[in-house]
């Protein structure tokens, strides 16, 4: 099997729902049921990237390689499509400051399960970051967020304390979701925070963009019954997830994994542009979609 890791950045808010819910919000976003932290589902993606290729017609040929045949008789016999693509999990968030602008916040556990995966695919990462308490934060040197020692996200004071732990995750965050963007490469670097995990639990559901949504009769009028909220998570937020791909035989014809993942790898690169989840109609779900170095890596 040949593996690589994904960026998701969102461009837009990003609805992704889990149909209705008891409680504040009407429609929430999708959460990890551990952790409590949103995420994307694997069949979300894996859905968006199999309509790019089916809407393409550069692309057709990829369709039953990478997702497998159509559904019917004559598919039943046919080998599932090679690629496999993970949930994307939240990376950093973006959060409103009252000194300077805004924050990307992480938390040690969003960036020790980042490493695992990296360690798995051979790849180099900074050294963990420890446990952090409630209150506690880890900047970059020359964060324009810091005010007296202090760092004021949304509701939260954090007790701010510059770390080379920080400063390396920043510069190869930047590097990799932002490869040919100095202006963001340089803004995310001044401008991430890691928090503690309980902190960015919070955040996670404070900070969250939560609009009120209506549909109108003729007369301009609210229908009955249609009024609801709906969560996104803001614009500029950052997910990270896996693509791999196996071996596979499509009419007798062996495909290797290195191959198919190659092949997807390609399709991203030409696709500037992706929409993933609901709410499509009122721009919800623009997202940039970034493999990392764009070559496979082969794992046992």
């Amino acid at each position: 099997m040949s593996s690589a890791l994904f960026y998701i950045h969102a461009l837009t808010p990003i609805h992704m729902g889990t149909g209705a819910a008891v409680g504040a919000i009407d429609l929430p976003h999708s959460r990890e049921a551990a952790t409590r932290l949103p995420n994307i589902p694997g069949s979300g993606i894996k859905g968006v990237w199999r309509d790019q290729c089916r809407g393409s017609a550069s692309h057709k040929s990829l369709l039953e390689l990478l997702f497998g045949a159509s559904r019917d008789a004559e598919a039943q016999s046919r080998d599932q499509g090679s690629l496999l693509l993970s949930d994307a999990l939240l990376l950093a968030m973006p959060v409103a400051s009252y000194v300077g602008d805004f924050a990307w916040v992480t938390s040690p556990l969003s960036l020790a399960r980042l490493a695992r995966e990296r360690r798995f695919m051979g790849l180099s990462c900074p050294d963990p970051v420890g446990r952090l308490t409630a209150g506690e934060a880890q900047v970059t040197q020359g964060c324009a967020l810091v005010h007296e020692k202090h760092l004021y996200l949304h509701e939260l004071k954090l007790t701010a304390k510059t770390t080379s732990q920080a400063q390396a995750w920043a510069s190869l965050l930047a590097t990799e979701v932002f490869p040919e963007d100095e202006v963001f490469k340089t803004a995310f670097i001044d401008r991430l925070v890691i928090a503690s995990d309980s902190d960015l639990v919070l955040l996670s559901h404070t900070a969250a963009q939560v609009p009120m949504r209506n549909a109108l009769d003729d007369n301009k009028n609210v229908l009955p019954g249609a009024l609801w909220s709906e969560e996104n998570m803001p614009a500029e937020t950052l997910f990270w997830g896996t693509a791999a791909a196996d071996t596979i035989t499509t009419r007798d014809k062996k495909h290797p994994a290195a191959d198919c993942l190659k092949h997807f790898t390609e399709l991203v690169q030409g696709t500037p542009k992706l929409q993933v989840g609901g709410k499509a109609s009122v721009g919800r779900g623009v997202c940039r979609f970034v493999m990392r170095g764009g070559q496979a890596m082969e794992t046992a």
